[in-house]
């Protein structure tokens, strides 16, 4: 039987409430399955760390610290970038072949928005053309929803939609009772949503308040969609179906969606990847690390007087 290929996790882009979520949900499915898994690794921050050859060992790491990425806030646990993998620039591509082959990695995920889809999309096109026996799979993360084919059945919602959805719906309930007793001689309230040219968000934000005693007006450059050839879809079915807590359960089809390709032996072991560096705020939560015992008091040293 063929020896598991390795697998390397990464994110970029902006964070979501549940971007580290659905980095849990992939780790923990490939823990899962040993018999196609293999050792895992996590990119530190995004194609950057591929780059850079900068691997955390996250197969090293207690289950019980993996877990706890499902209420860890942020993007700070494996990090994340804004780098993007340019065809103009062929060194770049001939560096992650050269990593991936290293490490023998057979299963690259990347976490992330319309880029980060870019950029796996681009190393599975390079996997074909080098003949490497590689599967990129790209793990949708963006709160603009439009991650996903114009019918909507791929991708229902992204992770992450669904809480921005919530968020701004209750805020701006809270905005409207407090407007209505604001000065007369400041009627309008405008409030700016994030979601690039998107109008998933604004419309959940307005849904709530749509009775005439709220005239909320959501405004977007064009029709709410995730191309632009593709029909207008109203968001308000997204924001009552999305929630956080399925992200984790979709990332583990994506990885387990992976593994149906077959996975080959290498003759090369991999260089050891470094142990996993956390940030001070990361993990916080975490009780089963060892305390080290305070300092011992010491004199303080002699010091000379001149005259």
């Amino acid at each position: 039987m063929a020896r598991p290929r390795n697998v390397v996790v990464a994110q970029s882009g902006g964070p979501s409430p549940v971007i580290n979520n659905s980095i849990r949900g992939v780790v923990e499915t490939c823990f899962a399955m040993p018999g196609r898994f293999g050792r895992v690794y996590a990119a530190w921050h995004g194609i950057e760390g591929v780059l850079k050859e900068d691997l955390l060992d996250l197969s090293a790491q207690p289950r019980e610290e993996i877990a706890l990425l499902r209420t860890t806030p942020a993007a700070g646990a494996i990090g994340t970038c804004r780098y993007k993998l340019k065809d103009s620039q062929a060194e770049d591509f001939e560096r992650v072949v050269e990593v991936l082959k290293a490490h023998e990695v057979g299963y690259f995920f990347y976490t992330g928005g319309n880029d980060s889809m870019d950029t796996a999309h681009k190393i599975a096109r390079l996997a074909a053309d080098r003949g490497l026996d590689l599967v990129a799979t790209g793990v949708p993360k963006t709160i603009d929803n439009d991650v996903g084919d114009s019918e909507f059945r791929l991708i229902d919602h992204t992770p992450g939609y669904g809480s921005v959805a919530r968020y701004w719906a209750l805020a701006v309930q809270t905005a409207n009772e407090e407007n209505l007793g604001s000065s007369p001689a400041d009627p309008v309230l405008v409030m700016q949503a994030m979601g690039r040219k998107i109008g998933f968000i604004p419309a959940a934000a307005a849904w709530p308040t749509r009775p005439a005693n709220c005239p909320c007006t959501s405004t977007w450059p064009r029709p709410a969609s995730r191309s632009s050839n593709s029909p207008t879809r109203s968001a308000t079915n997204s924001a009552a179906k999305a929630g956080a807590s399925s992200s984790s359960a979709r990332a583990s089809a994506w990885a387990a969606s992976a593994s149906a390709a077959t996975p080959s032996a290498t003759s090369s072991s991999p260089p050891p990847a470094r142990p996993w560096r956390r940030s001070s705020s990361t993990f916080s939560m975490r009780r089963d690390c060892p305390s080290a015992a305070p300092p011992a008091p010491t004199s303080p040293a002699p010091t000379s007087a001149t005259t």
